[in-house]
């Protein structure tokens, strides 16, 4: 049985994320793709060169293992590129060509394991450009279905019936005014409610009650072991010292903001 590929060496691709989990094939597992991969290389007498494992979505080029691997082929030597699927790549069709245009002038093709298309030919660029923007609307869809089920669970609570997300505190605000009454700080008023003391502090902004709660500290009389320190954060507060940090950012905050560092995602590594 004549091996086409007998003697050519290779680099292995496996890529898996979130995205995945809906597929029900082995893309959902790196160390499976790898396998495949390997065998297959066996079975034809092909030379491994590195294999290499991104663990992040395919709708973003900018992948390290990805761009690791490219670094390899643009390095010489690499004769094949043997990923799993034409959506291993990329589930964009328009990363996909560019791939296709880099590796070429180093003489390297793509293969997949799971059909016969040869994206260097024009019939196989074809039908890799199909299966690429199929790709691609996979992608988009699945994105806007996960939009939609947070939308949802946020308005209408999860199957548990307990709404996404972490619960707000309760505060029982009579009772912290009572804690006022006590000539209790905000912190150890926060320590009866089992909540932070920044929580408790941004709830009586919200409700419009922190003045009172400082009122009430300067209001009563009494001995207690902070007394000093209680009747002078009142006099601060209701002399405007700390009003305006509780009331009002110093600085203004521009409507709209470009954070300077993107969200990080978990990668894989080389193997």
């Amino acid at each position: 049985m004549t091996l086409p590929y007998d003697g050519m060496t290779a680099v292995l691709y496996a890529r898996v994320s979130s995205e995945d989990e809906a597929d029900g094939s082995n893309r959902q597992n790196a160390d499976s793709q790898i396998l495949a991969l390997v065998n297959y290389c066996k079975d034809n007498k092909i030379e491994i060169l590195g294999k290499y494992v991104d663990r992040q979505t395919g709708a973003n080029a900018d992948r390290p293992l990805l761009d690791m691997m490219l670094g390899r082929i643009m390095r010489g030597g690499v004769q094949i590129l043997l990923t799993l699927d034409t959506d291993r790549l990329s589930r964009r069709m328009e990363d996909t060509n560019d791939i296709i245009k880099k590796i070429k002038p180093f003489g390297t093709v793509i293969r997949y394991l799971k059909d016969s298309t040869a994206p260097e030919t024009e019939e196989g660029y074809l039908i890799n450009n199909v299966k690429a923007y199929g790709a691609q609307a996979y992608s988009t869809g699945h994105t806007l279905k996960i939009k939609a089920g947070l939308a949802r669970a946020r308005a209408e609570g999860t199957k548990s019936g307990k709404a996404i997300g972490r619960p707000a505190a309760v505060i029982d605000m009579d009772l912290v005014m009572e804690c006022a009454d006590k000539r209790l700080s905000i912190n150890e008023a926060a320590k009866i409610m089992k909540v932070g003391g920044e929580t408790l502090r941004c709830r009586l902004i919200k409700t419009g009650r922190i003045t009172e709660y400082y009122r009430r500290l300067q209001a009563v009389g009494g001995c207690c072991s902070n007394r000093g320190i209680v009747d002078k954060a009142a006099d601060r507060y209701l002399s405007g010292v700390l009003s305006d940090r509780y009331q009002s950012p110093k600085t203004q905050i521009p409507e709209t903001t470009t954070s300077l560092y993107s969200p990080t995602e978990k990668t894989g590594g080389a193997l």
